[in-house]
């Protein structure tokens, strides 16, 4: 199972202009839930699907989306069978044109 959270969309305040707002702030979390599956550990399945992740935020569309930290994996607290990993990126996006900056 694969979720996707939007952590942060807040105001750049030094973007502002006399239309007001221009770019924004945006943080987002992909966590990742697998089992073990007849070819594949649970984490192994975690591996390959953030692997997955990470190079598709990479690419030429999202490149500008920063990852933030390591790609952090975990056992289901109630089910050991479960591993969890999780992603997450941000980066400033201008409004008008949906164009992502990055530092």
């Amino acid at each position: 199972m694969l979720t996707i959270q939007e952590l942060n969309n807040e105001n750049v305040n030094r973007y502002f202009n006399d239309e007001g707002e221009q770019v924004v702030y945006v943080g987002y979390q992909f966590r990742i839930d697998s089992e073990q599956t007849s070819t594949h550990t649970a984490l192994e399945n975690v591996e390959i699907i953030g692997s997955i992740i990470d190079d598709y935020m990479s690419g030429d569309k999202y490149y500008c989306l920063r990852r933030i930290g390591n790609f952090a994996k975990y056992p289901m607290q109630n089910d050991n069978n479960v591993i969890t990993g999780y992603l997450r990126y941000e980066g400033h996006i201008e409004k008008n044109t949906n164009t992502i900056y990055r530092r």
